[in-house]
């Protein structure tokens, strides 16, 4: 993200325990961190000496009139009601260039196929938490559709891990036989197949403000 911001000023959308926001902290950034839960920012004051802002982002839009450089969505699109709403406040808020970055799970993944085969789907798709999934085609949409312009994509995940508990369930001699500490064993290097092939269960996007 780094490579693509232009300014110091950013912020993080959906805070939870503030790991996020002190990442960007150590990078050098002044970064502003939000989250809604009591029970998060309690625990980011404690244990990273973080104050994140209470409220939603449309209640900072109107309280705080910064224009900021860079506004990440980390694991928060998928899970608040509209969307498209949070990210046409965010290009409004934005300055001139800023950027817009989102990580969302990605539908068009071996997780997805996997989970599809359980009858209790878990980790990837757990309804209610998980309302939404995104594809690379859609999240573009979304954000052409917000003002954006899509410049960068990454895709990575866990899928191989999600493949080994498949299995394990699926058979109980699987777990420490010898193909089940082959595959964990070279999880890396199996799940860097997946992720080139655009397979990984996590998406991850920058949009720059064009309009």
């Amino acid at each position: 993200v780094k490579k693509f911001v232009k300014g110091k000023k950013w912020l993080d959308i959906g805070s939870a325990d503030g790991s996020a926001v002190k990442a960007i902290m150590d990078e050098g950034f002044t970064v502003l961190g939000t989250e809604i839960s009591d029970r998060a920012r309690d625990f980011a004051k404690k244990y990273r000496k973080i104050n994140l802002y209470p409220k939603t982002l449309e209640s900072l839009a109107l309280e705080n009139k910064t224009k900021w450089n860079a506004i990440t969505f980390f694991g928060v699109i998928d899970i608040i009601p509209d969307p498209l709403s949070a990210l046409k406040t965010s290009h409004k808020i934005l300055a001139k260039n800023g950027i817009i970055c989102i990580q969302v799970p990605n539908h068009d993944s071996i997780s997805t196929k996997i989970q599809k085969l359980t009858t209790e789907p878990d980790r990837h798709l757990t309804p209610p938490i998980a309302i939404r999934q995104f594809t690379t085609k859609s999240l573009e949409y979304a954000l052409k559709k917000s003002g954006f312009k899509p410049i960068a994509t990454w895709i990575w995940g866990m899928d191989m891990i999600e493949f080994i508990k498949y299995l394990r369930r699926e058979n109980s001699n699987f777990k420490n036989s010898e193909i089940d500490k082959f595959l964990t064993t070279n999880l890396n290097g199996l799940q860097y197949v997946f992720d080139s092939k655009n397979q990984g269960d996590s998406l991850l996007m920058i949009g720059r403000k064009i309009s």
